[in-house]
């Protein structure tokens, strides 16, 4: 026997010529070793299920992953390595080393580290069939059965490949952590989806996944994934309903067609990837994401700009677009305010509305103190509509209307006809109430401005004095209001003195 404490398997019994079922003699080899070494030398060993965990502390160490290989039996079930005492107690502290596992194309586990805690796989091999279309079982698997927990296991530089899932973290496996290695040709590379709400807190670093169907599936609790590379997958990352803050850091990916699919199943997710995107997401009102102190934002392929001095929360160097609806609000000393509310209804129509949010009204809105306020273009632009009216215009002074010479063509008097339609608007003059109002008011109705003109045989829609637009009310309902421009009115009746 090789001395100290290191237990060769050969000395138990086995063979290693991948005909021989080695089972019982590594299973000897384990029991005798109860938390030491236990040694494959280079061969390839037929076995089922190996009791590697079952004590604490034991080591299973191979020659190489290229040289010591454990085939898996013929109607093998379960796992390959695992604790066979899981159910009822929880081993720590143990690990499997430099060897590859061939599933031999059964829908079991390599290793198995349910119940198992503070344990590690290092420099294996693992696979499942022959190609991605026979690909079957799961590399590594952390679980909790019977409420024993997977805690703390750490898996190093191992591959995973042609296998149902790379690494698969079910219901009570946390805190786990997959460090370096590849995941190559599998059907999904690292599921952290448990099906149910039970897995917290797996990390994953530095790790290759490449030409699996959904390269990870994200769906735990607290995830944390950082400098991993994607290249060739179906779906670079997969978010489950179950996914709750997880965070992205770094990373890359490569003719994926699709790199991060169902992120609003997602709560709260953060990804801060140049590559794979840059997103933080926080789905609770009741906990909003908080920032303090300056930020500068520039546009892609800008200089980054000289940032500001004074006190400031943002600063935004260039355009800034928002999709939806814009509210911005004045807090005051009582801790009530006023909310500026900038909206785009369904005609395409940008509102501005002052809103105060303390007594739920509409507030006034101030625009000083320049020389004039004035549309983009000339003449394009109405001041209110048929429908949307002013109530009251108050001005120092009265508007000025454009009179140039310059701008005017067909100048002449006024015809007899003309003249004969001024004299009878004359007498059209009366006093009148809007409906609903009060107050007295003078002027003309529009209906017997338009019947003058018509009964002297003239087209009133050719002259600026009338007006006449059409108006949609809430329920698409579509009438016809008259209008009377008075300076022109007025200066058509003048014409007639």
């Amino acid at each position: 026997m090789i001395t100290g404490a290191v237990y060769n398997v050969l000395d138990y019994g086995a063979v290693g010529d991948g005909t021989t079922d080695d089972t019982a003699a590594i299973n000897s080899a384990i029991t005798a070793a109860a938390g030491g070494t236990v040694y494959l030398p280079k061969g390839t060993y037929l076995v089922s299920n190996l009791n590697a965990f079952n004590s604490a502390g034991t080591q299973i160490v191979g020659e190489s992953k290229f040289t010591t290989k454990l085939k898996a039996k013929a109607a093998t079930t379960n796992s390959v390595i695992r604790s066979s005492v899981s159910g009822t107690g929880t081993s720590a502290y143990c690990s499997v080393k430099s060897l590859s596992i061939n599933l031999n194309g059964q829908n079991i586990n390599a290793v198995d580290f349910s119940s198992v805690n503070n344990s590690v796989a290092r420099d294996l091999f693992i696979y499942g069939g022959t190609s991605i279309g026979t690909a079957t079982g799961n590399g590594i698997l952390f679980a909790a059965p019977l409420s024993t927990g997977s805690y703390s296991n750490n898996v190093q530089d191992c591959t995973f490949m042609f296998l149902s899932k790379g690494v698969k973290w079910g219901e009570g496996g946390n805190q786990n952590i997959v460090t370096g290695g590849e995941t190559i040709s599998c059907v999904v590379g690292l599921d952290t989806n448990s099906g149910g709400t039970g897995v917290d807190t797996p990390k994953v670093f530095g790790t290759r996944i490449e030409t699996c169907t959904t390269g990870l599936s994200e769906g735990a609790s607290y995830g944390f994934y950082c400098g991993l590379r994607f290249e060739n997958n179906g779906k670079d990352i997969v978010f489950q309903t179950t996914s709750d803050h997880p965070q992205i850091v770094g990373g890359f990916t490569a003719t994926s067609p699709t790199v991060l699919d169902n992120l609003s199943n997602s709560n709260s997710p953060i990804i801060q990837s140049s590559d794979l995107g840059w997103y933080e997401i926080e789905a609770s009102t009741s906990r909003p994401i908080q920032l303090q102190g300056k930020r500068v934002f520039s546009a892609p392929g800008a200089a980054i700009p000289t940032a500001p001095t004074g006190s400031y929360a943002a600063y935004f160097d260039g355009e800034a677009w928002l999709k939806n609806n814009l509210w911005l609000k004045a807090v005051n000393a009582a801790g009530t305010g006023q909310v500026l509310a900038v909206s785009v209804d369904a005609s395409n129509r940008t509102n501005i509305r002052s809103y105060n949010s303390a007594t739920s009204t509409d507030g006034d809105v101030i625009i000083g103190n320049g020389s004039y306020v004035r549309p983009l273009n000339d003449n394009i632009t109405a001041l209110g509509s048929a429908s949307e009216r002013w109530s009251v215009v108050y001005a120092a002074t009265g508007t000025i209307n454009t009179s140039d010479a310059n701008q005017k063509q067909n100048v002449s008097d006024l015809d007899q006809a003309e003249k004969r339609v001024a004299v009878k608007i004359k007498g059209l003059i009366k006093k009148f109430r809007f409906k609903g109002g009060t107050r007295i008011h003078i002027g003309v109705v529009a209906q017997e401005v338009v019947a003058a003109f018509e009964n002297e045989g003239l087209d009133p829609w050719l002259y600026g004095i009338c007006c006449k637009d059409s108006i949609t009310d809430d329920l698409d309902n579509t009438t016809e209001q008259l209008g009377i421009r008075y300076e022109e009115l007025l200066c058509f009746v003048i014409g007639s003195i």
